[in-house]
């Protein structure tokens, strides 16, 4: 084994051992404060019913027929070069990038897993996509943080308008610096009858809608428990809502709106752009893995801060 083996190796094992850690002292963590947890896991399962759920299924279905029915395909033809130009990827990418934008998270992800099965982008390309495509949908943003946790839908629109600036930066920024010959693949072609395709969009979708609340639920938990422990030294309100949307992205939204107006516009930007370490994790299972994992967690931190840098100024 050469030396550059050797040390992956080693790197692996030290990371294994390390979340073995991690895992036990949560176990810990969740025993010792059993009642406060069930309690958190009651409020997280309602924040998945009357908040995201109802924002993000529906478009998930639809954007789940629409590429089932060869609607990727169409994508890739129309938008093959601009993307090229841009983002320095094929057309295929399109679909992942339009559908992340229009429907946010997993449905891009998900999106570029099945063309990468498919042999129509490969590994590098979906890596790159993933730096700028994922954002929440517009119905989550405008509605359930506009219009429902920040009162204002106009403030949800320059929300959802803020992620897509920073994002289209974001990858035009790539491919000026990470260089890659985008190949011409073939276009997706379906061979789904229009049932078919409609009962694989309801079944993915509902797996998607449960990986989704499990995530937000343990995250929430989680986040509420660290919270507690740490509480003479997270005081500030607009700090414990930075330190909830490190973790989860819907309650630290709605930890941000209890802040006045603009400070809570802004932490919901932040919020928004970084999108919590709960859908990151959901991503990278969408796609089986990341090759570039530090460079993917630094992009979306610097998308959290434009995004709020650009909030700060339309609020003002």
């Amino acid at each position: 084994m050469t030396q550059t083996g050797q040390k992956k190796r080693r790197g692996a094992r030290v990371d294994r051992y390390l979340f073995l850690l991690v895992s036990v002292l949560l176990i810990g963590l969740f025993i010792k404060n059993a009642a406060e947890a069930s309690e958190y896991v009651r409020n997280a399962l309602s924040l998945c019913a009357e908040t995201v759920v109802p924002s993000i299924f529906p478009c998930t279905v639809a954007s789940g027929i629409f590429v089932a029915l060869g609607g990727g395909g169409l994508l890739a033809r129309a938008f093959a070069r601009p993307m090229r130009f841009l983002f320095g990827v094929s057309g295929n990418g399109a679909a992942v990038l339009l559908l992340g934008w229009l429907c946010g998270f997993p449905v891009g992800a998900v999106t570029g897993a099945s063309l990468l099965r498919r042999g129509e982008l490969d590994r590098g390309e979906l890596d790159r996509l993933l730096l700028f495509s994922g954002i929440p949908s517009p119905a989550f943003v405008i509605s359930a943080v506009g219009e429902n946790l920040l009162g204002d839908r106009r403030l949800g629109l320059l929300l959802w308008l803020s992620l897509i600036v920073t994002s289209m930066l974001i990858g035009i920024f790539q491919h000026v610096f990470i260089r890659s010959h985008a190949e011409t693949r073939p276009v997706a072609v379906s061979e789904s009858s229009s049932a078919a395709a409609i009962g694989e969009a309801l079944r993915s979708s509902g797996v998607s809608m449960l990986n989704l609340c499990a995530n937000i639920v343990f995250f929430s938990v989680l986040t509420k428990l660290l919270l507690a422990l740490f509480a003479p030294i997270l005081r500030d309100p607009a700090v414990c809502a930075v330190f909830c949307g490190f973790f989860e992205l819907s309650g630290g939204c709605a930890a941000a709106s209890a802040l006045p107006s603009p400070t809570s516009a802004v932490i919901c930007g932040f919020i928004l752009g970084w999108s919590g370490l709960g859908v990151h994790f959901q991503i990278i299972s969408a796609v089986g893995k990341l090759d570039r994992l530090p460079l993917y967690f630094a992009v979306k931190l610097a998308q959290g801060l434009t995004c709020a840098a650009l909030m700060l100024g339309f609020t003002s």
